[in-house]
């Protein structure tokens, strides 16, 4: 046993200890003996005391609570996803934990006072909260007063209650050793910039600074400034600053020349100094269209070392070429949805990205309009992608060019490492057999969203002989029924989560055809909403906290 744990502890990655897990007991004892980070991607998957009884050694946890789709309204607000269960459970049985990241969950302030008084408070070295709601900043008051050694404390896109800056004065007072401090896009209003300055004058390891609204004035500003030029390690900073003029007021901020990472309200051009240094920019609070062709050129030529960019498709096509043009070393780039956008970005922006920016990893770009040869641009110059995904706009007008199997087998063919692909199209996008031929190169994706592909259940029963390693599903607007559907995904082995919606309703006991290892939650079309199912494995069977809407077949 003591050979086999000194070799087990070089394993970190999680599917390759799982694998290790499986070959007899006591390499399953071992292994669990040995875990010290655990991932659960599905909270309804297992019980918390099951997992807390195998692995007694943790010392990180991941959690994913409520499914992806949740963020876009499409389940609804009581669908479910409290962590009380599971915050009782790492309360009680992991007192050597130094890392908690719970996504997507309802974590009531009681939890987070159970977390701030267990036993590991004193060593927790991380908290992230991703996209969470349900506790306030008397919860996080709590967590300032107790958790002392916090490096991490991250908070983004939650929903956070309450106002007042008792929480952010108590940490300012206790903590040393932050290296990322964030709550951008919480609704935590922040009323000077004094309990700021004072947390980054304390701790000087902080890396990373994300705040939300900041209203002050310029006498705070000032006595700001120099604490903040003189942070010697923060690197990353996103500023949604207003002054109580109401006028933006970051120009005014002088930044560290560590400063890498800027997001928020920001002032176009940018210095050019920093707009040289910068690795990551995020633009999306920033107003900028493809009518101002020569600031475009302006901004993206002054950040040539650019690896991540985040902006809106208001830019258009002229602004993505001019990207395409100056950031050849992007790695990553989202290009969001405006609404009531007058400009976007198609096939031909496509084109010179893909063409120019060999290195690109991730790309998730809204589109008005996608081509063959967009997608076999990318194919054939971005052999690196990771995760690709394309979201053609909902519009009147069709596709340029359909149906795109040949772009999309050129994409699969090039980019053999892809795990991650979402092609949201329109009708007529893909064909049955452009899905059968996908199945057959997809043999690495694990992630798979597709939008209004396919013409029947053939297409898709196609697609899935081939997904070996397939383990997150997501169909919308597809012509599929639902037996077509549960025949498909019984070939998948590896599959561990379906969503559907807008599908060819038949008969919804047709699912049931998926086993008794699968929750099928099945929600009926009703006001606007459109017929929809969730299903998951979970070694539990059917959840008690589902909603009267949710039928569980």
């Amino acid at each position: 046993d003591e050979l086999l744990e000194r070799i087990l502890a070089l394993i970190a990655d999680p599917c390759d200890r799982a694998a290790v897990s499986e070959v007899n007991r006591q390499w399953y004892r071992v292994e669990a003996r040995t875990r010290s980070r655990l991932v659960v991607k599905c909270s309804y998957a297992v019980h918390p005391w099951r997992l807390a009884q195998r692995f007694t050694g943790l010392a990180s946890v991941t959690i994913k609570g409520r499914p992806r789709i949740y963020d876009w309204g499409l389940l609804g607000d009581d669908w479910g996803g409290t962590a009380d269960a599971w915050i009782r459970v790492l309360v009680a049985c992991c007192p050597s934990l130094a890392a908690i990241h719970l996504r997507r969950f309802d974590v009531p302030d009681s939890a987070i006072a159970a977390i701030a008084t267990a036993a590991f408070a004193s060593s927790l070295q991380v908290l992230k909260l991703d996209r969470c709601s349900g506790f306030s900043t008397r919860g996080l008051l709590e967590i300032a007063r107790h958790c002392k050694n916090l490096r991490v404390l991250s908070l983004d896109e939650s929903i956070v209650d309450g106002g007042g800056e008792q929480w952010l004065r108590a940490l300012a007072d206790t903590a040393t050793k932050l290296e990322v401090l964030s709550f951008s896009l919480t609704g935590i209003e922040v009323r000077g910039l004094d309990d700021v300055a004072a947390i980054v004058s304390r701790n000087k390891r902080l890396a990373s600074l994300r705040l939300d609204e900041v209203r002050t004035t310029n006498d705070a500003i000032s006595r700001a400034r120099g604490i903040l030029c003189d942070a010697a390690s923060l690197q990353e900073m996103l500023l949604l600053y207003r002054s109580l003029d109401e006028s933006s007021i970051i120009e005014k901020l002088e930044l560290p020349k560590t400063v890498t990472s800027l997001a928020g309200d920001i002032s176009i051009p940018l210095d050019s100094g920093l707009a040289f240094r910068l690795l990551k920019l995020d633009l999306m609070l920033t107003t900028l269209d493809s009518s101002q062709l020569s600031l475009l050129h302006q901004t993206f030529q002054a950040c040539p070392n650019l690896e991540e960019l985040k902006v809106r498709n208001s830019i258009g096509d002229e602004g993505v070429e001019a990207i395409a043009k100056h950031c050849r070393k992007l790695k990553r780039i989202r290009i969001e949805n405006l609404e009531d956008n007058h400009h976007s970005v198609s096939q031909h922006g496509l084109i010179a990205l893909a063409s120019s920016c060999a290195h690109l990893r991730t790309v998730a770009i809204y589109a008005s309009d996608v081509s063959n040869a967009a997608f076999a641009a990318f194919g054939i110059c971005c052999r690196d992608l990771y995760d690709f995904r394309i979201a053609v706009l909902d519009s009147p007008t069709p596709l340029t060019d359909t149906p795109l199997d040949a772009g999309v087998k050129s994409l699969l063919q090039g980019c053999r490492g892809l795990r991650k692909l979402a092609l949201y199209l329109k009708r007529g996008g893909l064909s049955d057999h452009g899905l059968a031929e996908m199945g057959v190169l997809a043999a690495n994706l694990k992630w798979l969203l597709l939008g209004c592909a396919g013409y029947s259940d053939a297409g898709f029963v196609g697609l899935a002989a081939g997904c070996a390693r397939l383990t997150k599903l997501e169909l919308r607007h597809c012509p599929f029924s639902e037996a077509g559907m549960a025949a498909g995904v019984a070939r998948m082995e590896r599959l561990r989560y379906v969503w559907s919606q807008g599908y060819r309703e038949v008969d919804a006991r047709d699912l049931l055809a998926l086993g008794p290892a699968w929750n099928i939650e099945y929600m009926p079309s009703r006001d606007a909403a459109v017929t929809q199912f969730v299903a998951y494995r979970s070694l539990l069977g059917p959840r008690r906290d589902c909603p009267p809407r949710v039928m569980q077949l």
